[in-house]
């Protein structure tokens, strides 16, 4: 889920800075290209280690938050509410929960923060309190944009230049020059983004290794000390983001996200007494997050079947993979074994 999300990011990169430096629009050619360009660059700043990789977000959040700001205060006043008001119509029921299974998708980030606790001082205050303001700030900041992008263009239009949208949206009220920043607080969004991303997981697969819950090689240090289970995610992160276009990418991470959080749900669930979770909000959350699940697989059913079995195919896999090095190790993960202990 994570090589999957961090590919959709790492295209959607591409996308903006294709739109920057191609004459006359974007081109797949030149999107995929950036997309493997800034994957290259950031698995080299996360090879210089943490604290280069925490400065680096530091600033790159300051700066696309203040663009953002400049977006949102300077477009409410160009929002155009007949807009807003004429042209969102719900198709179906069914449309509606798989549009939420994309915005879930869009959420997801914040499950990032949980893979930094061995980097806090006091996690068990520091972790819970950095989850809530995220993802606070995070719902203010989505549905600001969201109200500012739909009061200034059609639908349609949005719908057109899908990948790009953000940036077309400034142009009513900011003119060309509004195309070009909104277009650079996206590279910087998307190259923060897939900056933690490539930081989380690495933390993640080599407390995994040493546990003997991935192969050696996630576990072994290589160049400038750097474990190589930094390189193998970015290269399973560089093909998928230079062979699938946006929108395919996008939908297997969406689906992607939904499945792993129905498992995470159900990992809380047999946990419950050592973190004192209540057992109704748990059973909720498993069974909104799976009802959004099944909506997205039949909506992608009919329209992008061939991206669906790719995702069972890659479903197939790790859990074959998991499979095969559990039976070489010899491994059993018994019941009462857990990341708690």
């Amino acid at each position: 889920a994570g090589v999957i999300g961090m590919a959709m990011v790492a295209r959607t990169f591409g996308s903006y800075g294709a739109a920057l430096i191609v004459p006359g629009g974007s081109s797949a050619l030149a999107a995929s290209s950036l997309a493997a360009l800034i994957i290259v660059v950031l698995t080299l700043l996360n090879v210089a280690g943490s604290a280069s990789v925490g400065k680096a977000e530091v600033v790159v959040v300051a700066i696309k938050l203040s663009i953002l700001a400049i977006f949102v205060v300077g477009g409410a006043f160009g929002i155009n509410t007949v807009l807003l008001s004429d042209e969102f119509q719900v198709s179906s029921p069914l449309s509606m929960m798989a549009a939420v299974g994309f915005a879930f998708f869009a959420y997801t980030g914040f499950g990032v923060i949980t893979n930094a606790a061995a980097e806090m001082a006091h996690p068990e205050s520091e972790l819970p309190r950095a989850l809530m303001i995220a993802i606070g700030m995070v719902v203010v900041l989505y549905v600001a944009i969201a109200l500012v992008a739909y009061g200034s263009l059609p639908v349609a239009e949005i719908i057109k230049d899908k990948e790009t949208a953000l940036a077309v949206a400034a142009e009513p009220f900011f003119g060309r020059a509004g195309f070009t920043i909104m277009a650079v607080a996206a590279l910087l969004s998307t190259a923060s983004a897939i900056n933690a991303a490539l930081y989380g997981s690495t933390n993640v697969t080599y407390v995994l290794a040493k546990e003997g819950e991935l192969p050696e090689g996630f576990d072994r240090r290589s160049w400038h000390h750097a474990p190589e289970g930094l390189f193998i995610t970015a290269a399973m992160v560089l093909v998928l983001a230079t062979v699938l276009d946006l929108s395919q990418v996008a939908s297997l991470g969406g689906l992607a996200a939904l499945l792993v959080y129905v498992a995470v749900g159900a990992a809380h669930l047999r946990l419950r007494a050592k973190t004192g979770a209540h057992t109704s909000i748990l059973v909720l959350t498993i069974v909104a997050t799976a009802g959004v699940a099944v909506a997205f697989i039949v909506r992608m059913v009919t329209d992008q079947p061939i991206v669906l079995v790719f995702g069972v195919v890659v479903l197939g896999a790790s859990f074959g993979g998991e499979w095969l090095l559990r039976k070489r190790l010899g491994r059993v993960i018994g019941p009462d074994r857990s990341i708690l202990d």
